[in-house]
């Protein structure tokens, strides 16, 4: 700013040493600030190697996916997987269909029980129950890096 408000008032481009001693800084200092200045890019420039393509393009998108968190989800898919083979079939499935493991949508309480033949309560009781043994059984020892 004061090297644009300088070279206004002397109908010419202002020295080093003229905006250093406006602003009361060693010369050095202010060759220092050049450099740094120098360097901004704008985000809305084109970058060199892809046409139309700005250094926006490249950030990284607040909604996009870190790849570590897909694989700890497939880690997490396998221990639970593990865990579910110990329980028994019908509490098996009762799971994965109340909360969607194995690709599936999550199932009310409702369509577990036509499923199964059984009524929403017994549902809720199965859910109730196999949920207690896991959270105590050894077996839930794979899961517990997941959840601490």
């Amino acid at each position: 700013r004061v090297q644009r408000e300088l070279s206004q008032k002397l109908q010419r481009e202002s020295s080093l040493l003229e905006i250093a001693h406006v602003l009361g800084e060693n010369p050095g200092k202010v060759a220092e600030y050049f450099s740094l200045a120098a360097d901004t890019k704008s985000l809305d420039q084109p970058t060199r190697s892809e046409g139309d393509a700005t250094y926006a393009d490249n950030l990284a998108s607040t909604d996009s996916v870190d790849p570590s968190d897909g694989l700890q989800y497939e880690d997490l898919r396998e221990a639970l997987q593990l865990v579910l083979n110990d329980l028994p079939e019908r509490e098996k499935e009762v799971m994965r269909m109340r909360f969607g493991l194995g690709g599936g949508e999550n199932a009310t309480l409702e369509e577990v029980g036509q499923a199964f033949n059984i009524t929403r309560e017994r549902v809720r009781q199965i859910e109730v129950r196999t949920l207690f043994r896991l959270r105590h059984v050894t077996a839930s020892a794979a899961l517990r890096d997941f959840v601490e």
